[in-house]
């Protein structure tokens, strides 16, 4: 488990020297190797959206139109970014965390933006099984679904989310829905 964490932090950390590349009017040439697999696309948005890297503008445009290549592997990603943090929005409010709040916060927000802006038939697929997800835990019933569905079931489930943070998660899912 260390050895994973440890190059989880390492792909972040190389992530982020990308991304200030690019930020720097630098092309680097590894830019889809993070757009490969799910947990080099997790470490990419761990990078960008947790810093205040601009969201608009030439490099943000140079990140967006690699992004868009990749939808179909990041939706799931993206979705879960905005939904997570906006449980652990509550989650550090509740614990008196206004820092952590603050951060997870911004996650949110910049999530919720990437998503709008990359908004295809993949991301509002997810966003749709997400929400659906949502609205059978806030219920406690089990409804049979498509794969996505059954697969963010899971997801609820493993995280445990209460009420409010099921409540707070699609508010954010109905904020970025076309």
């Amino acid at each position: 488990m260390v050895d994973q964490r440890e190059r989880f932090k390492s792909r972040v950390d190389e992530a982020g020297k990308m991304i200030e590349a690019i930020y720097g009017e630098q092309a680097p040439d590894d830019m889809e190797s993070f757009f490969q697999d799910s947990e080099s696309g997790r470490a990419f948005f761990v990078a960008w959206l947790t810093k205040d890297w601009p969201l608009s503008g030439p490099a943000a445009e140079a990140i967006f139109i690699k992004l868009k290549k990749h939808t179909e592997l990041l939706s799931d990603i993206l979705v879960k970014n905005l939904v997570m943090s906006s449980a652990m929005a509550i989650t550090h409010q509740r614990n008196g965390n206004s820092s952590l709040e603050s951060d997870s916060l911004k996650v949110k927000e910049r999530s919720g933006l990437v998503l709008e802006k990359l908004m295809d038939e993949h991301i509002e697929e997810k966003l749709r099984s997400l929400k659906a997800a949502i609205i059978a835990a806030k219920s406690e019933a089990e409804v049979n679904g498509d794969d996505g569905f059954e697969a963010f079931s899971k997801f609820l489930k493993r995280w445990r989310y209460d009420i409010s943070q099921l409540e707070e998660m699609e508010k954010s899912i109905e904020s970025v829905s076309p």
